[in-house]
């Protein structure tokens, strides 16, 4: 079982800041004048600083922020891509090194100066963890306000466009919502965003999420869980929306859709969440298997689909692929079991 700490877990590149939405005092009676910090249920090596199997060197400040960070990854790109004009899409099947935008301060916009969430906000630049962007990136395609109705302003920071800190809500395994988790800009910015200067939102849902052992996707150590638990790793889009949005999935064997099937499902992904998982072998059009991809358009006349691969992360993630090909190469469809659902605005909102 991991053990009660206090959530001020100090590593060499960051430290950790969760905090509750309410104000508490803390073990010795002090109350902060910014962000009360919560005691919750998490091992103390979780930290938000990168990890050393995502192989990234951190460099950081004299205050411990991070100051510049680099990483070397394979991208899980297609071949037989095609270009998407004035879209700058991966290269095929290239090991590429990404050093990351530095992220040195203390704030900065939620989601971008439009407040408007995108994929290429977004990098699942710890590999293993692909399925939890993929499914990110199809949300925010669907609608890119939609994210923003788990956001609530924290205390009395009130400008999206400058946040150090941001109360994130998602959903339990029954679909009940959590408490409401106080994410810091500091704590978020070093994993899953493209550049935290301009947005950290994907940070923040992850660490959000990382945050309780009690969700199918999260193991006993604070960890998400590999495949080896379970299997999780072919339920992990399963889990994903279900613990983002609030709403059961549905994961279908591409082998049992046919190609009328297939393409209605393709037709709505422009506009409800649509991720795959793709085989491990013998594939047709992508590169690498078991990936998890974001489906973000499909146009019958060109029978194209146009994917987002995470672990490329921002623009250069889109790319096409030929969509009899892609439904040879897909282990399972993940999506939702009716076309659209229409969010409720909270306090924070995009800009018209």
């Amino acid at each position: 079982m991991p053990k009660k700490v206090k959530i001020f877990v100090l590593t060499s590149a960051l430290m950790i800041r969760l905090a509750s939405a309410k104000p508490q005092k803390n073990r010795d009676g002090v109350v902060s004048t910014v962000i009360a910090y919560s005691t919750v249920i998490v091992d103390p090596t979780i930290s938000e600083s990168v990890t050393p199997d995502s192989s990234i060197s951190v460099a950081t400040s004299s205050e411990g922020t991070i100051s510049g960070a680099s990483v070397t990854t394979t991208s899980a790109s297609s071949i037989e891509s095609t270009a998407i004009s004035g879209v700058e899409t991966a290269d095929v099947g290239t090991t590429t090194t990404v050093s990351a935008i530095k992220a040195d301060k203390t704030s900065a916009p939620l989601a971008g100066n439009e407040v408007k969430t995108g994929c290429e906000q977004l990098w699942a630049n710890v590999p293993s963890e692909d399925w939890l962007f993929a499914t990110l990136c199809s949300w925010s395609t669907a609608d890119a306000s939609w994210p923003l109705i788990s956001f609530d302003y924290a205390w009395e920071f009130k400008d999206p466009k400058d946040l150090p800190a941001v109360n994130v809500s998602t959903y339990d395994d029954d679909l009940k919502i959590r408490d409401p988790l106080m994410m810091s800009y500091d704590g978020v910015k070093g994993n899953g965003n493209s550049n935290a200067n301009d947005a950290w939102w994907g940070g923040a849902f992850r660490n959000a999420l990382l945050s309780s052992a009690s969700l199918s996707m999260v193991d006993t150590t604070g960890k998400f869980k590999n495949n080896d638990d379970d299997n999780f790793r072919e339920w992990a889009g399963y889990h994903a929306l279900v613990n983002l949005l609030g709403m059961y999935p549905v994961r279908e064997d591409s082998s049992q859709l046919n190609k009328v099937i297939w393409e209605m499902w393709l037709d709505k992904s422009s506009f409800s969440p649509m991720i795959i998982l793709s085989k491990t072998a013998n594939l047709e059009c992508l590169k690498d298997g078991d990936r998890y991809f974001s489906i973000t358009k499909s146009d019958k006349d060109s029978a194209k689909v146009t994917l987002w691969d995470p672990t490329s992360g921002g623009s250069s993630g889109y790319f096409q692929v030929d969509s009899e090909d892609l439904r040879e190469d897909t282990l399972w469809l993940f999506h939702l079991d009716w076309p659209r659902y229409e969010p409720t605005p909270r306090k924070i909102k995009s800009v018209n």
